[in-house]
C-alpha cells in the first residue's frame, strides 16, 4: 500500500474535512452502484439477457431489443467502474 501525503498550515482543521469528503464520495458511490445495480437487474430482466453472456458478446441484438440491450451494456460497464472505485475508496485511510 502506497502513502500520499499532504502539506496543509492547519492539519487539525484539515484532517476532519478530508475524512468528511472521503466519506461523502463512499456514500454517493454506494448510492449510485446501487441504483445502477438496480438498473441492471431491470434491464436483464426485461430483456432476459444472461449477463455472462451479454459481457462475453454472445447475446445477439435483435431490432426490437437493441437499444435496451445497449443500455444493458452501458449500465454494466458503469457498475463494474463504480464498483472499482468503491474498492479503491474503501482502502483509504487518513494516517496521523
Amino acid at each position: 500500500m502506497a502513502i500520499i501525503k499532504l502539506r496543509t498550515t492547519a492539519p487539525d482543521k484539515a484532517r476532519p474535512l478530508i475524512h468528511q469528503a472521503l466519506e461523502r464520495e463512499r456514500e454517493l458511490v454506494r448510492d449510485v452502484a446501487t441504483r445502477t445495480r438496480q438498473k441492471v437487474t431491470q434491464l436483464a430482466s426485461k430483456t432476459g439477457a444472461d449477463l455472462h453472456a451479454l459481457e462475453a458478446g454472445l447475446v445477439p441484438h435483435p431490432e426490437d431489443q437493441d437499444m435496451e440491450l445497449l443500455e444493458l451494456e452501458g449500465e454494466v460497464e458503469l457498475l463494474k467502474r463504480l464498483e472499482e472505485e468503491l474498492r479503491i475508496l474503501e482502502t483509504i485511510e487518513i494516517c496521523p
